[in-house]
């Protein structure tokens, strides 16, 4: 229910109350009391539907509401759709498992040698790659999109440190959000950063050329 309607609701209560009590007292020439009473009554029913009613909602507020459950649709982390689908989708609606995927076929089609880590015994690590010059790379993935949530410095160590596992020099920390002022601080210098930057100017012209 709109303001209007809500409004219109009252108003229209309160005109047959008034007019239904007005003739009442006229027809039966009762007392200036009658008549006090029959101007007083539907203002008190009004201001009681008032309180009754529910509150109207502005055109904005429903549109926030409606963004926020869109948004609240939970995917599952561990879905994973067959690669062409992935490609065509907008990250908001892409899981966190097919976005290491995603970035599995991106490096994949840059004529890296890679290969997705089995889960539960990476250390963090979701791909590991070849690249031609630098040798091995660690890639942690964190899918964050539309949240405020910011990658925390304990992350960075923790990759840092896990990357050892795959023997490799380099590490790339990958995230659909962003990272934080002391995670930023403390990158190594061995670390690349790739943000919710890096999706919009290269992932997704990629996706779409693909």
């Amino acid at each position: 229910m709109n303001q209007k309607q809500r409004r219109s609701i009252i108003e229209a209560v309160k005109i047959v109350l008034l007019l239904a009590f007005l003739a009442y007292t006229l027809l039966n020439r009762l007392s200036l009391q009658y008549l006090i009473a029959s101007l007083i009554i539907p203002q008190l029913v009004a201001m009681i539907l008032s309180m009754i009613l529910p509150k109207a909602t502005s055109k904005k507020q429903n549109l926030q509401k409606k963004k926020s459950t869109a948004n609240k649709i939970s995917i599952s982390k561990s879905r994973q759709l067959p690669d062409k689908e992935i490609l065509k989708l907008p990250l908001h609606k892409i899981s966190a498992r097919e976005l290491e995927r995603l970035c599995y076929l991106y490096y994949k089609s840059k004529g890296y040698k890679n290969f997705e880590t089995r889960k539960g015994s990476d250390g963090g690590i979701d791909i590991v790659y070849e690249h031609p010059r630098n040798g091995k790379t660690a890639v942690q993935i964190k899918h964050y999109l539309g949240s405020q949530k910011q990658i925390p410095v304990m992350q960075i160590r923790e990759l840092n440190s896990s990357k050892r596992n795959y023997h490799c020099v380099y590490s790339e920390f990958i995230t659909t959000s962003r990272f934080s002022l002391p995670a930023r601080q403390e990158r190594p210098v061995s670390m690349t950063f790739r943000d919710i930057t890096w999706f919009e100017k290269e992932i997704i012209p990629w996706m779409k050329k693909s």
